[in-house]
């Protein structure tokens, strides 16, 4: 399982880029079947939200306009 998640991804995706979340806090990313954890990921608060929101807007805007 641990073979499929990016090796080179850290961070949240926003705006085209792997970023920090705001917190720097993470969590256990499970398999299901054995509760294993394989990874950990970051736990995005309210601002990285907002952060993507706001990036996804504005890409929408220029992809709009081509």
């Amino acid at each position: 399982m641990a073979d499929l998640l990016p090796t080179d991804a850290s961070g949240l995706f926003v705006d085209g880029e792997f970023v920090a979340s705001e917190t720097g806090e993470t969590r256990a990313a499970t398999e299901p079947a054995t509760g294993e954890t394989v990874t950990r990921l970051p736990r995005g608060s309210r601002a990285d939200a907002e952060r993507a929101i706001v990036a996804a807007n504005d890409a929408s805007e220029e992809w709009a306009a081509t």
